[in-house]
C-alpha cells in the first residue's frame, strides 16, 4: 500500500488524528502514530520484501521434530517482535504500546 493512501484513509477518512483526545490514547499523537507507520514500513521493506520470492519457493519442511523455515523468516519476525508490534494495542501496564487498534491495523498492512 502506498503511504499517501494509508495516510488519507487513516487521518482524513477515519480521523485517527483525533484519537489522542481520548484518555486511553492521551500519551500518543499523530507523530507517534507516524513513527509506528514509518517503522513498520521500513521493517517490511528491509526484512520482508527482499525475501518474498525465497519464502514462496523454499517451503517450510518438517524434520520429524521441528518445522524448518528459511533463515530470513526468523530475522524478519525478530525485527517485527523487537519493534513492539506484537503487543502494540495492548495496555502499557502489560508491556504494550496502548496504540489504537486502528493504527495497529494500519501499520500491519505493510506486512500483508
Amino acid at each position: 500500500m502506498l503511504r499517501p493512501t494509508l495516510d488519507f484513509l487513516l487521518y482524513d477518512w477515519l480521523q485517527a488524528g483525533a484519537l489522542p483526545e481520548r484518555s486511553r490514547f492521551a500519551d500518543h499523537s499523530r507523530e507517534t502514530f507516524d513513527a509506528v507507520l514509518d517503522a513498520c514500513e521500513r521493517i517490511a521493506r528491509e526484512k520482508y520484501a527482499p525475501f518474498n520470492r525465497l519464502v514462496d519457493t523454499e517451503e517450510p519442511r518438517f524434520d520429524g521434530e521441528r518445522v524448518i523455515l528459511p533463515q530470513a523468516t526468523h530475522e524478519a519476525w525478530k525485527a517485527y517482535a523487537e519493534s513492539g508490534m506484537l503487543s502494540a494495542a495492548q495496555d502499557q501496564a502489560i508491556g504494550g504500546m496502548q496504540l489504537p487498534y486502528t493504527v495497529e491495523a494500519a501499520a500491519n498492512t505493510f506486512f500483508a
